[in-house]
């Protein structure tokens, strides 16, 4: 289970955060325990509006908790690209009808580069593409589920890591595992006190939606109970590590 800092962990942990720059945190393996507490808060929070709201403005009754990239375009993408991010941008695929289905595009940005009307984003189904209804959509989604008067979705839009060489290890992996990779919608709880290799957890992305990348092998409906010392899968957190960059 993740452990709870005592007092003295606390303040080494604030004093460990005043010299870590988070923009630049490793990615690494997420402990599975944690992958299904910010899973099941991403659930939750869907689950609560709908219970409190209905469908008849924003439909989150039948959100996907995944979408699969091809795991070799996405070195492709990112090869030859240390330095810069690979951000991942959310969006929504409902034509327009009531906010919902929940999706995601890939591109790259330098260093105080912000996407545009022509930028380029890798899909789950392959294709390239701008996407600029489907961030609107997004964008749009939080308005107007705020104007409902639920504060839970105060979400970014995208988010991002630096791309090094365990970043480009990581997809050259997943290419030998099925070449697939998923990426799993997550919610960081605002009152996550947890230290995931050495490191606290990014307080920029508390209480905000992330994403879990995965092997295509991995179920994301495991339940902790079913882990056991011969689960393989290794999951990582690229949510909590950083920003957009700025």
């Amino acid at each position: 289970m993740p452990f709870i800092l005592t007092s003295d962990q606390q303040k080494q942990a604030k004093r460990r955060l005043a010299h870590v720059n988070l923009s630049f945190a490793p990615i690494d393996p997420v402990p599975i325990s944690f992958y299904c507490k910010w899973r099941d808060e991403y659930l939750n929070r869907n689950a609560n509006f709908h219970n409190n709201n209905g469908s008849n403005d924003v439909d989150l009754s039948n959100e996907d908790l995944a979408v699969i990239f091809n795991a070799k375009k996405v070195s492709d993408l990112i090869k030859d690209k240390v330095g810069q991010y690979l951000t991942v941008h959310f969006m929504c695929n409902d034509k327009g009808k009531k906010f919902n289905k929940l999706t995601a595009g890939m591109c790259v940005l330098g260093t105080g580069q912000k996407p545009n009307s022509n930028t380029q984003y890798l899909l789950p189904n392959g294709n390239s593409g701008v996407k600029n209804a489907e961030k609107q959509q997004f964008a749009d989604r939080n308005i107007k589920i705020g104007q409902l008067g639920d504060t839970n979705f105060n979400d970014m839009e995208a988010i991002s890591h630096l791309i090094d060489t365990k970043l480009l290890a990581i997809f050259k992996d997943f290419e030998t595992k099925g070449n697939k990779v998923k990426v799993i919608f997550a919610k960081i709880p605002a009152n996550e006190q947890g230290v995931i290799n050495g490191v606290i957890v990014n307080p920029t992305v508390k209480d905000k939606l992330i994403v879990i990348f995965a092997p295509n092998s991995f179920d994301e409906n495991i339940k902790e109970s079913d882990i056991t010392p011969f689960s393989t899968d290794i999951v990582y957190d690229f949510g909590s590590g950083c920003c957009p960059p700025a």
